[in-house]
């Protein structure tokens, strides 16, 4: 007679394959539902200590709490759009009047460099560089275009996440009713964990960037770069981009300094190299101290998969899932398979 323990277990492991199957493939063919479920998700966690410290600190009822908050945010995001857009609007205007200048003096440069590097001249022809940036204006048209569309779905997607937000620990037992009774504490303490991961990384993350944006704009305006404060403001969305985010406003500023500036781009360089170290070697580990740690490789290529299957708004995704997942990983299946249960040694702390 077979033991029924050695049936339990390959059981498991099948209804954990077919599981994570449907997943992938509602992940696939949901992919927009699933990236606003995530946000909205985000976003409740985020701010539900808000509604609960209101509601401690000021004594106040639940729906006024909630009502402040809604206020608070959807006031402090318009107030910052409006007042960002504000700060740069000088310089947008004046990038959209040499835009054309610009892309003449690149090419010119571009016309240049293949004289002087006959092989280049050959790998320009293969990747029709003129086709390409004229691509890449023509998709800044098409964000400015759906930008209403994009800003009615954010707002959906902000309603969806105070909704969450004021209902935040009877939405957490109905999701623990999922579970058997004897399963539900050691599934509490995984989600409060998952919980406190997104927290301490949206928190550290937003003063990370909010000094390296610092810095980068002032950086650049001691330089004497005409569009410091525009690339200041592109820092801080693309700096909560792990690795990728950095490269991305290095290139900008590299490509507007040399349409506008080209003897100033060595020191703009220099820049944003001294920048990275800061940020490397002082600010991250003083900041991070204490909170999860995530191996690099691993985030890279989570971060190309999220990018690949599910664009923009996956590669924002990318790092507080994969940092919930590693949590989870280090925390649940570690201990699974060695069958032990979870120790202080399993969380994932820098």
């Amino acid at each position: 007679m077979s033991n029924p323990e050695s049936i339990k277990r390959p059981l498991k492991i099948y209804l954990g394959i077919v599981a994570i199957t449907v997943l992938v493939l509602g992940l696939v063919f949901f992919r927009t539902v699933f990236l606003a479920a995530a946000v909205a998700i985000i976003g409740g966690v985020l701010l539900e200590p808000v509604i609960r410290w209101m509601r401690v600190r000021w004594r106040l009822p639940h729906g006024l709490s909630v009502g402040i908050t809604a206020v608070l945010v959807f006031g402090g995001l318009a107030g910052m759009l409006y007042g960002g857009y504000r700060l740069i609007a000088g310089q947008v205007q004046r990038l959209a009047e040499q835009a054309p200048e610009i892309k003449e003096r690149l090419l010119n440069r571009a016309e240049e460099l293949m004289r002087q590097f006959p092989w280049l001249k050959s790998t320009g022809a293969e990747l029709n560089l003129g086709e390409h940036a004229q691509g890449v204006f023509n998709g800044l048209l098409k964000v400015l275009a759906v930008g209403i569309e994009g800003a009615a779905s954010a707002l959906l997607v902000m309603m969806l996440a105070l909704f969450i937000a004021a209902n935040f620990r009877p939405y957490g037992r109905g999701f623990l009713t999922l579970f058997p009774v004897e399963r539900r504490p050691r599934v509490s303490s995984l989600g409060w964990g998952s919980i406190g991961v997104v927290r301490k990384w949206f928190f550290g993350q937003v003063l990370v960037v909010t000094i390296t944006a610092t810095l980068t704009g002032l950086a650049l305006l001691i330089i004497g770069m005409d569009y410091w404060l525009l690339i200041a403001a592109i820092t801080l969305p693309l700096s909560f981009i792990p690795f990728v985010g950095a490269i991305l406003t290095g290139i900008i500023a590299v490509v507007l300094t040399l349409g506008t500036d080209p003897d100033k781009v060595v020191w703009v360089l220099l820049a944003y190299f001294l920048i990275q170290q800061i940020e490397g070697d002082l600010i991250l580990p003083i900041v991070m101290k204490g909170r999860v740690r995530m191996p690099e490789a691993h985030l890279l290529l989570f971060l190309l998969i999220m990018g690949t299957s599910m664009g923009i708004v996956g590669v924002f995704l990318a790092t507080p899932l994969f940092a919930v997942l590693h949590y989870l990983y280090c925390q649940a299946y570690v201990p699974w398979v060695e069958r032990r249960p979870a120790t202080a040694r399993d969380t994932p702390v820098g």
